[in-house]
């Protein structure tokens, strides 16, 4: 099963790594070494710049940033409503049963999807 970041509910916009309750642990495993660290705008982990390919000297730092599996998150559950849109706009005005959208329009078979139209997109 998949599982994707809550959104952080309490944050505090001038927090920085060290303080307590922040989560510092980047996707290399490390935590706070001293060096330059983004704190995503979503789920509000820290993640070492280089780790994320921004760097602290760059002139414009994004003013909102989300970590990867944030990105992610957020394509799902767009992705999710189109498709329960698109299968309830079907002809005849029928459409799927409640359980079939359901099941088509799951994190996973949505994830699925859009990795499937990832990979054929850079085949091409």
């Amino acid at each position: 099963s998949l599982t994707f970041p809550d959104d952080k509910d309490e944050v505090d916009e001038a927090a920085q790594p060290t303080d307590a309750g922040e989560d510092a642990t980047c996707v290399c495993g490390r935590g706070y070494d001293g060096g330059f660290m983004l704190d995503c705008d979503r789920c509000h982990r820290w993640f070492h710049g280089s780790c994320v390919g921004i760097e602290a000297q760059e002139d414009d730092l994004p003013s909102e940033w989300f970590c990867e599996s944030c990105q992610l998150s957020r394509a799902v559950t767009k992705q999710r409503t189109t498709i329960s849109r698109l299968l309830s706009l079907a002809e005849g005005g029928g459409g799927p049963s409640e359980e079939t959208v359901d099941a088509l329009c799951s994190e996973e078979e949505v994830t699925k999807q859009l990795l499937l139209n990832f990979l054929e997109a850079s085949s091409a």
